[in-house]
């Protein structure tokens, strides 16, 4: 498969479904000619999940049938990879585009966070958060603990008014930094797969607060 020529996909149902990071996973097991229930071993998925998505990805031209013995197919993708057009995101629903992308960050991340509580209960953790109410310094924190902060799970928010301008500079710098840190090479100490997720989009995340007296 590696000598077929790219596939410039047509349809925005096509282009839906290439941008799905669980439908990329799926076609990759397809790289050879395999059964459903093959590829479901490989993939660690319900047999019954991966025929689902077959039988979609075969309507959609993306899988094509390889082998048949009797009642038996093999299916393959039918190209190792695929050209998405821009004017095929632009007549989707692009909220759907990305739709499939945070529902998988959301899993990960809650997975994250309960691995990484598992993690914490086996730690001896010293030291606290103090608040004290009507105090002019209410909030008191100790030093974290080492094992408190390693690996720490993070979510940073923030909505500002930009120019489209600054909005591209931001979306770039974000890029930038992500590819420097994956470029990374780092030898010493412990190493683990850590995700990183840069979204950006026009419009506030939270609607303000009404002023006072308004």
């Amino acid at each position: 498969m590696s000598d077929t020529p790219p596939l410039t996909v047509q349809t925005p149902e096509q282009a839906l479904a290439l941008l799905d990071p669980q439908t990329l996973s799926l076609l990759g097991a397809f790289a050879e000619p395999m059964t459903p229930s093959e590829a479901a071993r490989s993939l660690g998925q319900p047999a019954n999940r991966v025929t689902y998505h077959v039988r979609r990805l075969l309507s959609l031209g993306l899988l094509e049938t390889a082998q048949t013995v009797g009642k038996r197919a093999r299916y393959q993708v039918v190209a190792v990879t695929f050209v998405v057009p821009y004017r095929l995101t632009a007549a989707a629903d692009v909220s759907e585009m990305f739709t499939p992308l945070f529902r998988e960050v959301s899993g990960r991340f809650a997975q994250a966070a309960r691995d990484r509580a598992q993690e914490l209960s086996e730690e001896r953790l010293e030291g606290a958060i103090t608040l004290r109410l009507g105090h002019h310094q209410p909030l008191h924190m100790d030093p974290p603990p080492a094992a408190l902060i390693r690996y720490a799970l993070n979510a940073n928010v923030r909505t500002f008014d930009l120019n489209a301008e600054d909005y591209a500079a931001l979306q770039a710098e974000l890029g930038e930094l992500l590819e420097r840190y994956a470029a990374r090479a780092t030898t010493s100490g412990e190493r683990r797969p850590c995700t990183a997720v840069a979204i950006t989009f026009p419009g506030a995340l939270f609607e303000a607060a009404p002023e006072a007296g308004a």
